[in-house]
């Protein structure tokens, strides 16, 4: 038998533009306890090795992400389907909400928008973007209970202090920010989730190299 061939319909039509009105209304609606970014930064920008989050920075980004993931605000912009809160990565914060919270006319760091001033770092965390973003928070409270940590502690991850919208490197491995983070931190943090696919990334192996030839420094594997 032949195979019926499918043609737009109006109702075709009218779904994908109530879809992009919805989209564009989730995302300028988007809840969360922070201000909106000011239109100006001051000249003199914190470095970035300075702008680690706290552990309490980090929980209340949970807190949001599982709220919008439970309220169905967080949605794929492809094809308008829900994002689970086991499936969140960092891709999707990057994407859904820094880039939906910070406008690229205002474009700074995440840790630049949540934080009242610099906040260099203690730990440094090398992981993947891939990793589902509950695991990732996971093994930061085992990694936390391990070392008695507080609110108050700072981690480097580049997905909260690198401006998403000007992803700097530097001209020199010496200057890209990673390698700074890492020379200022006591101990780095390396993530494996369930596939352990932080080991697939040349970043995380550049990072672990350093930090082992590094004297004084600590590495702890943390695990969900």
């Amino acid at each position: 038998s032949r195979l019926r061939q499918s043609h737009p319909t109006p109702h075709d039509g009218l779904r994908s533009l109530l879809l992009g009105k919805l989209l564009a209304y989730r995302g300028a609606c988007m809840p969360s306890p922070w201000p909106k970014a000011p239109r100006s930064l001051p000249a003199d920008r914190w470095p970035v090795q300075h702008r680690a989050i706290t552990l309490g920075q980090l929980r209340s980004l949970q807190t949001l992400l599982e709220r919008l993931c439970k309220s169905g605000l967080l949605i794929e912009e492809r094809d308008g389907e829900r994002i689970r809160w086991s499936e969140v990565n960092m891709g999707h914060i990057n994407r859904l909400v820094i880039q939906k919270k910070i406008p690229k006319d205002q474009a700074r760091s995440w840790v630049e928008l949540v934080a009242i001033g610099p906040q260099p770092p203690k730990y440094f965390v090398s992981h993947s973007w891939g990793e589902a973003f509950r695991e990732f928070m996971v093994a930061i409270e085992h990694f936390a209970r391990e070392v008695f940590g507080r609110a108050r502690d700072t981690f480097w991850i580049c997905t909260f202090a690198i401006d998403q919208w000007d992803v700097n490197l530097g001209g020199h491995l010496r200057d890209c920010p990673f390698v700074e983070a890492l020379s200022e931190c006591e101990a780095c943090v390396l993530q494996l989730d369930t596939r352990a696919s932080s080991l697939s990334r040349v970043w995380c192996l550049l990072e672990v190299f350093m930090i082992l030839h590094e004297k004084g420094k600590k590495l702890f594997v943390m695990t969900p």
